[in-house]
């Protein structure tokens, strides 16, 4: 199963959307630190989940007041692909 990344603007956001994530029932959320080139920012952290929960956990983030910076599908070699928030 392909996954997704949601990118957040600080380690701290990252740990807040997972625990969200947690209680809204989607359990396969690990918050990331992110490689180096793939965001403009320097350290930066994300949640990786699985492509089929992707629309959920935009909907519970937003809710929350956690809207991602960024999304990215993951290639099955491991490559970060762009996507449209």
């Amino acid at each position: 199963m392909a996954d997704c990344l949601i990118v957040c603007r600080s380690m701290t956001y990252a740990q807040r959307a997972d625990r969200a994530l947690s209680r809204a029932g989607i359990q396969k959320a690990n918050v990331i630190k992110i490689k180096n080139g793939l965001d403009k920012e320097g350290c930066v952290y994300g949640v990786k989940l699985q492509k089929k929960d992707l629309q959920d956990a935009l909907e519970v983030l937003r809710k929350q007041g956690l809207e991602p910076q960024n999304l990215y599908s993951v290639t099955p070699d491991g490559e970060y692909k762009e996507m449209a928030k």
